[in-house]
């Protein structure tokens, strides 16, 4: 009968230790376009300050799972990963419209994932996992545009900081998490 041996909690922690504690810091600092976050940071824990109670229309849409949520403007974006759209209400929590819709066409996404806001812009940038392309609406839900990446990539997150530079995860081909700063995005500023 054979038998395995189970690591125990303790074990596993020693593992992780040494894991996680042979890595060389210096080698992470020294690439360029990688941020470090301190996690550990004093003041950087958040609050509740109040509830807004979405108020969907009767003949609009029901949100199915909520994968992420946007502030922009005067808007909340919520992404809905059910239903495969990007919906906007007001800061009263009101419905508005859709951002986009699904499909293969110009301006179209099949799997929308990461939307990010372009600062001082009124638009909003929404990666299509499904067809793999940076689709670029107006917060009013009009398509303006496609980005160009520098290569073809699979995004996981997105953001856009205030000097207009693309901040996006992805998984390179070895499987590895990747965080990306990208300043020559064709399209983005303006």
């Amino acid at each position: 009968m054979n038998k395995k041996k189970l690591l125990v909690p303790v074990e596993w922690l020693a593992l992780l230790f040494l894991i996680f504690g042979s890595c060389e810091k210096s080698a992470v600092e020294n690439q360029k376009d990688v941020i470090v976050l301190d996690t550990q940071a004093q003041g950087t824990h958040l609050s509740l300050v109040g509830d807004i109670t979405l108020e969907l229309p009767e003949a609009g849409p029901v949100l199915g799972r909520v994968g992420s949520v946007t502030i922009a403007e005067d808007y909340i974006i919520i992404l809905d990963n059910i239903r495969k759209s990007v919906e906007v209400f007001d800061r009263e929590g009101s419905y508005k419209w859709p951002i986009g819709s699904r499909g293969d066409s110009v301006g179209q996404y099949k799997i929308p994932v990461a939307p990010a806001v372009i600062p001082n812009t009124g638009q909003i940038l929404i990666y299509d996992g499904g067809n793999g392309r940076t689709l670029r609406f107006s917060l009013k839900g009009e398509f303006v545009g496609q980005l160009k990446l520098p290569e073809k990539r699979f995004i996981n997150r997105m953001l856009v900081s205030e000097d207009h530079n693309l901040i996006h995860t992805y998984v390179d081909k070895n499987n590895n998490g990747v965080l990306c700063v990208t300043s020559q995005v064709q399209g983005l500023r303006g």
